[in-house]
C-alpha cells in the first residue's frame, strides 16, 4: 500500500486510479466540517463548564457564521477560488481571539477574586484510593 504524504495531496493530479483531485477535495471538506463541529461542541462545553462570560447567543451566532462561511468555502474549494476561503479563515481567527480574551478574563478574575460568587472556581479533591505515595487530584465542578 503506497503512502500518500502532504506533498501528494497538494500536487496536481496524475493519470492513474490512485490519484483523484475531487476525492482529495471531498476528504478535505469532510475533515474541515468535522473539525468545525467538534470545535463548536468543545467551545460550548468549555463555556458552560467554567461559566465563562460569553453568552450562549454569541456562541451560537459565531457558530452559525462559521457554518455559512464553511459552505462558501466548499464552493471555493471545488471552483479553486481562493477568495471564497477568506471568510472561514477570518471567522476562525475571530474565534481564537474571542476565546483568548475569555481565557485571559477568566484568569484575571481567578486571581483577583475575593470571595465572589458570580463564577465558579474549580476545586480539587485527593483520591486516596490509589496505593502508593502518588495522590491523584480530580476536579469537582
Amino acid at each position: 500500500m503506497p503512502y500518500f504524504g502532504l506533498s501528494h495531496w497538494l500536487s496536481p493530479t496524475q493519470s492513474g486510479a490512485t490519484c483523484n483531485l475531487n476525492m482529495k477535495k471531498t476528504v478535505l471538506a469532510v475533515l474541515t466540517f468535522t473539525l468545525i463541529i467538534m470545535l463548536g461542541i468543545a467551545q460550548y462545553l468549555f463555556i458552560t463548564k467554567f461559566y465563562l462570560a460569553m453568552p450562549p447567543l454569541a456562541h451560537a451566532i459565531l457558530f452559525l457564521a462559521e457554518i455559512i462561511a464553511f459552505l462558501i468555502s466548499i464552493h471555493g474549494l471545488y471552483a479553486e477560488n481562493a477568495y471564497c476561503m477568506i471568510p472561514l479563515g477570518i471567522l476562525e481567527v475571530i474565534r481564537v481571539i474571542s476565546l483568548s480574551i475569555l481565557i485571559i478574563y477568566y484568569i484575571v478574575q481567578l486571581f483577583t477574586s475575593n470571595n465572589r460568587t458570580d463564577y465558579h472556581v474549580p476545586e480539587f479533591e485527593e483520591d486516596k484510593s490509589q496505593q502508593g505515595d502518588v495522590l491523584e487530584k480530580k476536579f469537582i465542578l
